[in-house]
Order: structure tokens, then sequence, then C-alpha cells
């Protein structure tokens, strides 16, 4: 799942920090995982890899 945007990162005692210099990704780890991740509601682009 590539995330749209960038996912922000918070320190302990909860304030904002900065984004990655990267672009964000979520990987899922077997079949009933990735479902869930591609039904999760999360803005972005839903790649499927075999």
């Amino acid at each position: 799942m590539f995330v749209k945007g960038r996912i922000k990162f918070y320190t302990v005692s909860g304030v904002q920090g900065g984004t990655p210099g990267a672009p964000s990704v979520f990987i899922a780890y077997g079949e009933e995982n990735a479902t869930l991740l591609k039904n999760a509601g999360i803005a972005g682009k839903y790649l499927n890899l075999k």
C-alpha cells in the first residue's frame, strides 16, 4: 500500500516531528493481512504482488 502523502512521526512526549524523506509504504505478509490492508480505508494505491 503506497500511502497518499507522507506519514508523520511523533516524539514520545506527543510532539509532532518531521516526515520521512521518502514515500511511505505499508507491507502486509500473508493473504489475511493483505486483505485487511486493502480494506483498511487508507488513502493511497494498493498493489498486490505475487
